[in-house]
């Protein structure tokens, strides 16, 4: 922590037993719950291009933080098999892979506009 640092207070609610066991644990171990919560944040922006690290360290407990997980892998294995699907088609079309790139690099807002301005040239009126 540098000595220009600007400090920000955090106020947290949590269970009186939670806390006096927590903070005896954490004495043991040589840390204050501030370091604890600041070592929290710093490990955070260590894997910040990471999520998955962070949830796997702090749903420790949680029944349903499996489910969570296990749900959005899911949603990534069908959005990565969405974007082969759409590869092959593209690739069975004759669109050059560098045209599909393009492609999928582009927000839907520019896609419409692709489209609209192919639409009205091919109807001379562009």
């Amino acid at each position: 922590m540098t000595p220009a640092a600007i400090m920000t207070q955090m106020n947290t609610r949590i269970e009186q037993d939670l806390k006096q066991r927590g903070d005896a644990v954490l004495a043991e171990a040589g840390f204050s719950p501030s370091e604890a919560v600041r070592a929290l944040w710093k490990f955070a922006v260590a894997h910040e291009r990471e999520p998955k690290a962070v949830t796997r360290a702090l749903a420790l407990d949680d029944p349903k933080a499996e489910a969570r997980r296990e749900a959005a892998l899911k949603k990534i294995k069908v959005l990565d098999r969405a974007e082969t699907d759409m590869t092959k088609t593209l690739e069975f079309l004759g669109v050059a892979e560098k045209t599909a790139r393009e492609v999928f690099e582009l927000s839907d807002i520019e896609l419409l506009e692709q489209a609209l301005t192919e639409r009205y040239a091919a109807r001379g009126l562009l």
